[in-house]
């Protein structure tokens, strides 16, 4: 199953490659990351959007829609 999510906050590949780096750090997180519409398509059900928003947002500056 995948979910898919909207980020606030990305805008160039530098976010994608920030938000792609804390996703592989998670081994129970398989995500993949889209420029184009700004968004993150979860491929596993065992995280749920406050975990998600919560890894993401370690950056500083990126949260869920």
């Amino acid at each position: 199953m995948t979910t898919k999510y909207k980020i606030k906050g990305i805008g160039c590949q530098g976010c994608i490659d920030s938000i792609e780096k804390l996703v592989a750090d998670h081994p129970e997180l398989e995500a993949k990351v889209t420029l184009s519409d700004h968004s993150i398509e979860v491929k596993k059900d065992s995280i749920d959007k406050v975990a998600l928003n919560e890894i993401i947002s370690k950056t500083g500056h990126y949260s869920l829609e």
